[in-house]
């Protein structure tokens, strides 16, 4: 690909000549930047209970949905690649979102030993530069508010129903997110279609897994789907809404026979469906009446099916029992479909929502230009009963001064959080800046900021790349990312820096993570590219050049 040419020599323009930006007559100057694309979506990927687990050339990865032919790795071609622990994509040409026509597309990350991880993505017109970051559970090494579960059963052939009950007990080891299902000999299943699965012979019979997410652990509350823990779609009848769920329990149910996927049920005494026994954990509130739940209560249950977006909640409602021997209360319901499953309110319950929303800024002190790059962990915080029930969300991507115009979360509630939180993860050392907090309403949600301000007034650098001989300035392509360490160290690269397409007309800004009058190795990446470039001294107000030779102008058609 051309830009590939361009983004190596932009790798070392730390190395040339530099100039004082009074001395750069702009009048005299042509600026040209190569389109090759406008778009860019980049995806960390990690695994989710150690992120230094390297799980990338074991990631297969795909992308559906109605856009997913506008989408290609950043390469150009269609082989989706994690280089460097991230994926790059981009939106080709010809196929960029319009005015109230987004692109909608899903990328789908499978790994062995992995839970499959999906992202749902929207890219508006303004959304030049998307980040995301996509956890994968491994399977083998499970936070222990996390369980799994597999059981096989024999199926007759004669009849497509199982040999004999199927009954499976399961849940988290803390034991707040617990089921017991029975799937009795009477019930056939069937693949998306509708239609009966036909066992082959010497079948390997009906396999079963269930995932058990207990929604009080942080860990838990990142392997929810969609990848926006506890913040999830949810579709009631005609309305579809963004609401921060309520903490219970969920369950992911799957089946095969013979490796066709089961998606239903048909027949049987449970009119289609198997049954479950769900417990309700003691302590857990009941938001109707603003206390625990009690034997004669009423809760609802609300599905994800494979390939949808938005949770769908079951027009039933079941009576919370008590089991006379124990005292523990249980409900019931009947699984009519596989996928996704977790219990809540009644079915019928009307709650009052609240907005909330937290974000952050980086304050540049002046120069209109500084941001910052990084991720946030945000905490909604609310105390019921002398304990403490937390919310968690990260937030990924480059930080300015406008938080309007910055990566945030937004939130539809029924709780009053008495602690909203946002602080940096590692990306962003806190040493080395003063983090406050602010307040602000953004189209009516109450909003708490983190103030990013640096203890020490960073180095303001910039760049100028130029093609030929010729005074001809132009600009690197989206998605080519700066790394930096310090020269003489065996600190790791430091993500610096990303191009896109917002921010591709500034060449010269302040970079916080930057000290002024220090040595630093840089490195440009683009795809499963890198090129360094060592011991470059940083100096304030210094602007930094490379011309390209004229070959390379060539193969970009400049």
């Amino acid at each position: 690909m051309k830009h590939k040419y361009l983004y190596l020599f932009l790798a070392a323009m730390f190395a040339f000549s530099c100039t004082k930006p009074d001395d750069i007559l702009d009048d005299f100057q042509v600026h040209i930047s190569p389109t090759f694309y406008k778009y860019v979506v980049e995806i960390d990927v990690e695994d989710l209970t150690d992120p230094s687990i390297a799980i990338a050339k074991n990631v297969n990865i795909s992308v559906v949905g109605d856009n997913a032919a506008a989408v290609f790795n950043i390469d150009g071609t269609k082989n989706y690649k994690v280089n460097y622990g991230t994926l790059q994509l981009m939106i080709a040409k010809g196929n960029e979102p319009t005015p109230g026509n987004p692109l909608r597309f899903r990328v789908i990350f499978e790994a062995d030993g992995y839970q499959k991880t999906e992202l749902p993505m929207l890219i508006g017109t303004e959304d030049y530069f998307l980040a995301d970051v996509a956890q994968m559970l491994n399977l083998s090494n499970l936070p222990n508010s996390i369980g799994t579960k597999t059981s096989n059963g024999g199926i007759d052939p004669t009849t497509n129903t199982l040999s004999q009950p199927l009954i499976i007990n399961t849940g988290s080891p803390d034991s707040t997110s617990r089921i017991q299902m029975t799937i009795p000999t009477d019930v056939k299943f069937l693949d998306e279609n509708g239609n009966e699965i036909t066992a082959k012979r010497n079948s390997t019979g009906l396999n079963v897994n269930i995932l058990s997410l207990s929604d009080t652990s942080q860990s838990a509350q990142q392997a929810m789907p969609n990848g926006t823990g506890l913040v999830q779609i949810v579709k009631e009848g005609n309305n579809t809404d963004t609401l921060l769920l309520q903490q219970t329990g969920t369950f992911n149910i799957t089946m095969d026979i013979d490796g066709v996927p089961v998606r239903g049920f048909s027949g049987g005494k449970t009119s289609g469906g198997v049954t479950t026994r769900i417990p309700i954990p003691a302590g857990s509130e009941n938001p109707e009446f603003g206390r625990e739940y009690v034997e004669g209560d009423s809760v609802g249950l609300m599905s994800l099916s494979e390939g949808d977006l938005a949770w769908d909640v079951d027009n039933r409602s079941f009576v919370v029992q008590k089991d006379p021997t124990t005292g523990d209360l249980f409900v019931d319901p009947t699984i009519t479909h596989l996928s996704w499953w977790r219990w809540r309110w009644r079915r019928w319950w009307r709650p009052v929502y609240r907005r909330y929303g937290a974000g952050a800024y980086y304050a540049d002190n002046g120069t209109g230009n500084g941001s910052i790059n990084g991720a946030l962990w945000t905490r909604f915080s609310y105390r019921y009963f002398g304990w403490w029930r937390s919310s968690w969300f990260r937030i990924r991507g480059s930080f300015g001064p406008n938080y309007a115009f910055n990566p945030k979360r937004l939130i539809r509630t029924t709780r009053t959080y008495s602690s909203i939180q946002v602080f940096p993860s590692s990306s962003i050392n806190p040493a080395n800046f003063n983090l406050t907090y602010e307040t602000a309403n953004y189209f009516g949600y109450s909003m708490r900021l983190l103030k990013i301000e640096p203890k020490v007034t960073p180095p303001s650098i910039g760049y100028r790349l130029y093609c030929g001989s010729s005074n001809t300035l132009v600009s690197p392509p989206a998605g080519v990312k700066m790394y930096f360490k310090k020269t003489g160290t065996t600190d790791q690269y430091e993500h610096l820096y990303t191009f896109t397409q917002a921010n591709v007309g500034v060449i010269f800004a302040a970079f916080p993570k930057l000290e002024n009058n220090v040595n630093y190795d840089f490195r440009a990446q683009l795809g499963d590219t890198q090129k360094d470039t060592s011991n470059v001294k940083v100096l304030d107000g210094t602007i930094y050049e490379i011309t390209m030779p004229n070959s390379t102008c060539n193969e970009l058609g400049l």
